[in-house]
């Protein structure tokens, strides 16, 4: 996420689907999302978490894995 400063107030802005934080969806994303359904990254930061809700639907399961397979495949666009 990026730390955003409006009026002396902090907002974190995420991209979605970038599960990873390096500003781009790409596989990496695709592993950060796998690992974390899977259990195997329960570290993830609280703002990935959010970002890798890809469908926005508050949840993070396959949805949000098969709406970035999608994207990365070129068959749908997320809405950022």
């Amino acid at each position: 996420g990026y730390i955003v400063i409006i009026n002396g107030e902090k907002f974190t802005a995420i991209k979605i689907g970038d599960g990873n934080g390096d500003g781009k969806i790409n596989s990496g994303d695709l592993f950060a999302t796998q690992k974390y359904l899977l259990g195997k990254s329960k570290d993830l930061d609280k703002v990935y978490i959010k970002a890798i809700d890809a469908n926005k639907d508050s949840k993070n399961n396959s949805g949000d894995l098969f709406i970035i397979q999608k994207y990365l495949l070129g068959k749908t666009n997320l809405v950022l």
